[in-house]
């Protein structure tokens, strides 16, 4: 048998830096399923406790999720459902779960899909030539860490009476003093 191309603490040491399987096998310039291979007899399986406690179509909903499928398509491939409106009421309350979402957390990092791994792939979309591409990773960006300013809503009961008046004076009317009146009548509203 010849010599191995690979050093098991160096592909760890890859790994651990985030980088995922087909730049580990380029790193040693051996095929992508020799290291999948390798990291398999290197790495036990995880304990995942999360995932352990859950029934069985549970743990199909969420090898589904971790896969890249759609909450819905989950609960269609793991679930007896009538529809694909229930099944996408369902998707939603499955994964406002605690224990689910860590489940589908504890699957991908040992698929080797951690936060560092997406994080770099996200890195790698912002910086793309192509500025649709990147305005959709910079907008993703913004919503993971939580940049864009909450939506605000002004609800406010005025009767019908009212309403037309003050339509009336904003479309008809260029006088200062209505002006004034809105804003003030306006502000007591809010």
């Amino acid at each position: 048998m010849g010599q191995r191309k690979t050093n098991d603490q160096e592909i760890l040491r890859l790994l651990k830096e985030g980088r995922n399987q087909k730049e580990i096998a380029q790193h040693f310039g051996v095929s992508p399923v020799a290291i999948h291979k390798r990291l398999k007899r290197l790495t036990p399986p995880p304990e995942m406790s999360n995932f352990n406690s859950l029934t069985q179509k549970e743990k199909k909903f969420c090898i589904a999720v971790a896969e890249g499928k759609t909450q819905t398509q989950a609960v269609l491939q793991s679930y007896d459902v009538t529809s694909r409106e229930s099944a996408k009421v369902m998707g939603s309350q499955l994964m406002a779960k605690p224990e689910i979402q860590m489940s589908v957390t504890e699957l991908m990092d040992y698929c080797g899909v951690n936060k560092m791994y997406r994080i770099k792939r996200l890195k790698d979309i912002i910086d793309s030539p192509d500025l649709g591409i990147a305005h959709k990773g910079l907008d993703m960006s913004f919503r993971l860490d939580g940049s864009f300013a909450a939506e605000k809503h002004l609800h406010a009961v005025l009767p019908i009476e009212e309403m037309l008046t003050r339509a009336h004076r904003g479309l008809f009317s260029n006088d200062d003093d209505n002006e004034k009146e809105l804003t003030v009548s306006d502000s007591a509203v809010g």
